[in-house]
């Protein structure tokens, strides 16, 4: 049970990072074969020697307690009645891993079955003018 928490908690980690997105997230998935707590564990050297991986997603993937704090995130999920479900999750809605890089994990607040129908409100982090 204790290597679901901290896969899960990785996945949460690195869906957290800044300006490391879905494709680039599932990528490196593939590369480590989906062990996430492996990518959090590379080094910038190790991480860099990837296609497409630039010394900035490198470094923040390395270091990545500078940038995020898994432990303030989970209080806030726990005070707002937020679970994240990871892609790895028995809860993560089948059809959605079916599309070409699907995100690594949800934020789902609420009593919802993920895998029946339902409705779901989508957003950006940086919305523009339009």
């Amino acid at each position: 049970m204790n290597e679901l928490l901290d896969r899960r908690r990785a996945f949460l980690i690195l869906n957290g990072l800044p300006n490391i997105g879905p494709i680039f997230l599932n990528r490196l998935l593939l590369e480590f074969e989906n062990d996430p707590t492996a990518i959090l564990q590379a080094g910038p050297t190790q991480l860099m020697q990837l296609r497409d991986v630039g010394a900035e997603s490198a470094e923040s993937i390395a270091h990545w307690r500078e940038h995020f704090n898994p432990e303030r995130e989970e209080e806030k999920l726990r005070k707002h009645g937020v679970e994240f479900v990871s892609v790895v999750d028995d809860d993560y809605p089948r059809l959605l891993k079916e599309i070409h890089d699907p995100p690594i994990g949800l934020y789902v607040r609420g009593d919802y079955r993920l895998n029946e129908p339902c409705i779901a409100i989508v957003g950006t982090r940086r919305p523009t003018l339009y």
